[in-house]
This record gives C-alpha cells, sequence and structure tokens, in this order.
C-alpha cells in the first residue's frame, strides 16, 4: 500500500500579510532548475530513515499514519511523509516568527538566504506568494502514451493574520524517492506472481 502524503489545508482565516508591503509585480525566474544544492531543511535531509530523523530530533516521532510523523524541535514543527521502505520524502515545517508585517526587506532577506542554500528559484512572489524551486519529468504511461509528473519541489510561504504570529511554511518534497521505494517493495511480489499465475 503506497502512503499517502496528507498534506491538509491551511487554516481558515489565515491572511497573507505581505499585501501591505506594496510590491507590486512578482519577480519570477523562469530558468530550468535540475536539482537543489541542498536536500534539507534543519539536519532533516531527504532519503533518511526514520531513526536517522530520530537522532537529528534527539527525541521520539509522533506517528499519525499513512506513513506520517510529526515532531517539535526547537520550537519548529515538522510533519513528514516516510516511504513504504521508511525513507524520508516529505519534510513540512513550520516557525513562528513573532508578530510583524512581510515588507520587501524581509522578502529579500529570506529569498537571499534560501538561495545560498538551495541555488536560485524559479519563482519567487514573496511577500504575497511562495518562493519555489521545483522540477517535472515525462514518462510513458501506457505505449504511447506520455504524461508529465513532479520529481522534486520546495516552496517557502509567509502565513499569518492581522494581529497575530507571522508562521514561515517550508515543504521540501522529492516523489522520486518514494516511487523507487514502491517499485521495490513492489518487485518481490510482483515476479511471485508472474511465477504463480496460471491460465
Amino acid at each position: 500500500m503506497r502512503f499517502a502524503s496528507n498534506l491538509g489545508a491551511r487554516a481558515c482565516g489565515l491572511i497573507l500579510l505581505g499585501v501591505l508591503s506594496g510590491r507590486g509585480i512578482a519577480q519570477n525566474k523562469p530558468t530550468p532548475q535540475h536539482e537543489l544544492l541542498a536536500h534539507d531543511i534543519n539536519g532533516f535531509a531527504l532519503d533518511m530513515t526514520v531513526e536517522q530523523v530520530k537522532a537529528i530530533a534527539h527525541q521520539p516521532l509522533e506517528t499519525i499514519g499513512g506513513g506520517q510523523a510529526k515532531v517539535t524541535v526547537d520550537g519548529v514543527q515538522y510533519d513528514f511523509g516516510f516511504s513504504v521502505l521508511g525513507h524520508l520524502f516529505r519534510i513540512d515545517s513550520d516557525q513562528n516568527l513573532g508578530n510583524f508585517i512581510p515588507d520587501q526587506a524581509y522578502a529579500d532577506s529570506l529569498a537571499q538566504k534560501m538561495s545560498a542554500k538551495f541555488g536560485p528559484p524559479m519563482e519567487n512572489d514573496l511577500p504575497t506568494g511562495p518562493l519555489s524551486w521545483g522540477a517535472s519529468e515525462r514518462y510513458q504511461i501506457a505505449p504511447g502514451m506520455v504524461g508529465t509528473r513532479q520529481t522534486w519541489s520546495l516552496s517557502a510561504l509567509l502565513f499569518g493574520g492581522y494581529g497575530q504570529p507571522i508562521t514561515l511554511h517550508l515543504k521540501l518534497m522529492d516523489l522520486r524517492i518514494d516511487r523507487r521505494d514502491l517499485a521495490r517493495a513492489n518487485a518481490a511480489p510482483r515476479s511471485h506472481a508472474e511465477d504463480e499465475t496460471k491460465f
């Protein structure tokens, strides 16, 4: 059974305060991005095992089913997605930044720091929208049929409401890890089924 990542909807009533910054036009960078320079958020790296994640957290993880687990470390809340073989393929983090209005100065600072770690983003709509990286691949659905699917992605988004603290939400995901482990887990039973098929 494939573990689906339950991303969930953000809480109702959250309002992006970046609209108060006065920024008009989003600055997009359409340059293709093939891989990130880094593959972790605060030391939690993609493809880690559950035990490796626990070692970084220095505490047990709260299992919530469907290959998902949660933990809070140094005030940052994490939601992890693990593959069927127990490898980390999705990291969601939420950090409370306090009460302030995200303006262009903060947006530029965040974009600069994240670009230094991960490389140039594909899109930068901060502070009112996401700062994002990502890639997709073409694959064969069936003979003569080709589709496109996401391979990996990273995004940063600011959430908050008037009079409420601002939260920085980061999402780092590599679906290739999930697909790889699903194929590995399926290999032996598929081979057995092939051997046992009678007609």
